[in-house]
């Protein structure tokens, strides 16, 4: 059996072009729940459990690249030809890892509260995470990570959501995946943001701020920009910006009806 045999994912309704789903660190597909139920109405919709998170075993070392391969062997199994993909978070640099290796079956990508660090040396930004998880432990890190992603106006379902898989979340995976996370986006996000050649879409809630000393997500503000922003802007030639004002940084679940809105009017142009 091929380990594409056993990644979960959830594909309903018809039409092209496909829209493929990818979630953040840590994630699942249930995240997409509310744009798979409304958007399979007029598109296939395909949402995917990457190695390591939701009903997908996880392998032997997560990497961006490998979780992209999840996608990518998923898009190629199912023969979707013509696909947009929509990522949130981490999935944003997993949707832009699937369109440098297969920029054939791409006609457009979605990307929802992406981010961007300070450009650094990749081994040295990765030997700098290392450090950090070893000091901190995994647990502690992810802690802090899921109380950064609410603003006071989240909802508490939403924050239901989110914290009840944290009893689930595989450490070695998510160990393995953030320190790869730093060293691949040091190395490849920039070069892979500028194989993009089709339209995108930037959805984004929150921004990344330092405040105390640690990195917290805060709403974004009316025409703010960010290093994300930026670097997206200045890198794909047809670039469409929209902002969701006052959620955190889950935005497909805290304002789904306007997130519902954008990707189905960004694919209906494609």
């Amino acid at each position: 059996m091929e380990f594409s045999d056993v990644i979960h994912s959830v594909d309903t309704g018809k039409g092209s072009p496909a829209i493929v789903f990818i979630h953040g660190f840590t994630c699942d597909l249930t995240d997409w729940d509310a744009q798979t139920a409304v958007l399979s109405e007029k598109y296939r919709c395909v949402a995917v459990d990457m190695p390591g998170h939701g009903r997908t075993p996880s392998e032997a070392t997560t990497t961006i690249a490998s979780l992209a391969e999840s996608v990518i062997s998923t898009i190629v199994r199912k023969g979707l030809s013509r696909v947009v993909l929509v990522g949130h978070s981490m999935g944003c640099r997993v949707a832009t890892e699937v369109n440098a290796r297969i920029p054939e079956r791409v006609r457009g990508i979605v990307y929802i509260d992406g981010s961007l660090n300070p450009p650094v040396d990749p081994e040295l930004a990765a030997q700098n995470a290392k450090a950090h998880l070893d000091r901190v432990g995994i647990e502690a890190f992810i802690d802090v990570l899921y109380g950064n992603f609410f603003v006071p106006a989240s909802p508490q379902g939403l924050r239901e959501h989110v914290n009840r898989r944290r009893a689930h979340i595989d450490n070695k995976v998510a160990y393995d995946a953030y320190i790869d996370f730093t060293r691949w986006e040091a190395a490849h996000a920039l070069p892979a943001l500028r194989k993009v050649k089709v339209p995108v879409m930037l959805i984004q809630s929150t921004t990344l701020h330092i405040v105390g000393g640690e990195r917290k997500y805060l709403s974004i503000a009316p025409d703010e920009m960010n290093p994300w922003l930026e670097a997206a802007q200045a890198s794909v030639e047809s670039v469409r910006m929209e902002r969701i004002h006052g959620a955190g940084h889950f935005a497909m679940i805290e304002d789904v009806g306007r997130t519902n809105e954008l990707i189905g009017g960004f694919v209906a142009t494609l």
